[in-house]
């Protein structure tokens, strides 16, 4: 007998225009909470409150009912697409054979762009590896005598992120390019240097990463079958064995040389208090002696008193 199997994922209909419109509206105007970092209880029920809202507000005006859950996993959808159509644009990026990104993203991801940080979709921007995808300019100011003070101005500047005063220009016999950037400098003595970062070389910038940098990744399993791993099993276990005798036989020794120290201890401190005993005995016996010898000498100076009164 045959039985049907119903799946609990219901398919609900495609968003249309209007509806993903009318839902990047209502989470610009709670984005301050949606997009909070933090995770604390307070946090979690303030995004709950504004999910609520949002889903109230947004049926309110639409011919689909849409649950918070079905409004939270497009608006994830919605930023699974611009990271990965960002990552698709900086790959375009650092194609071979210069010249624009072949890629253009969506409108969703400008959107997407507008409203979350932008490390969080383009991540940061590597200065010196080859991820970089934008050039590094030294802009180098001649001194500027201030008019009110001898004051000089000006020291190198370093600028990142000039791409907007930056055209690049590729040629076709060589494929070499050159960027040729115009400032707007005002009317006075300053003087533009331009001289790009020479700290990661044009030759190499396509060089596969060096060895270094490469970590090792471990296998994780091996293809044994199973009496490999049984005589593996054995010789480990064996090994554990041998192991924990030798530790059983360390601690046996361990105790039997406290106990001979323990001993010995004893010993010594046993003939030390027969010493003091006998040392004491012997001080005793003089001081007896010394008394009675006190003794006769106080008699020999009494009858030596008695004989001269007598007299």
């Amino acid at each position: 007998m045959e039985q049907i199997i119903k799946t609990t994922k219901e398919r609900c209909p495609n968003f249309s225009n209007d509806e993903i419109m009318r839902l990047k509206e209502l989470i610009e105007k709670y984005a301050g909470v949606l997009l909070n970092k933090t995770t604390d209880a307070t946090s979690s029920r303030q995004k709950t409150a504004a999910w609520l809202e949002i889903e109230k507000e947004f049926n309110a005006s639409a011919f689909i009912y849409r649950s918070v859950k079905q409004l939270k996993l497009k608006f994830e959808n919605m930023k699974k697409i611009a990271r990965r159509e960002v990552a698709r644009e900086k790959q375009g990026l650092r194609k071979t054979g210069g010249g624009p990104s072949n890629f253009t993203p969506g409108s969703e991801t400008d959107w997407v762009r507008s409203i979350i940080p932008p490390i969080s979709l383009d991540g940061e921007n590597s200065i010196y590896d080859d991820d970089a995808s934008e050039p590094i300019v030294t802009v180098s100011v001649d001194p500027v005598r201030s008019s009110n003070n001898d004051v000089l101005i000006g020291e190198q500047i370093k600028i990142i992120n000039v791409l907007e005063n930056v055209n690049t220009h590729t040629l076709e016999s060589d494929r070499e390019k050159e960027c040729d950037i115009n400032n707007e400098v005002p009317q006075t003595t300053t003087k533009v240097i331009l001289s790009f970062d020479s700290s990661t070389p044009t030759s190499i910038l396509r060089v596969p990463i060096s060895t270094p940098l490469k970590r090792n990744r471990e296998k994780t399993g091996e293809n044994l079958t199973p009496l490999q791993l049984r005589r593996k099993f054995h010789t480990l276990t064996t090994k554990k064995c041998e192991w924990t005798e030798a530790r059983l036989s360390a601690i046996d020794t361990a105790k039997e040389q406290q106990l001979e120290e323990h001993k010995l201890k004893m010993r010594l401190i046993q003939e030390k208090h027969a010493q003091e005993l006998k040392f004491n005995e012997e001080k005793h016996n003089v001081e007896l002696q010394i008394l009675q010898l006190n003794k006769e000498k106080l008699q020999l100076e009494l009858e030596l008193l008695k004989r001269q009164i007598e007299k």
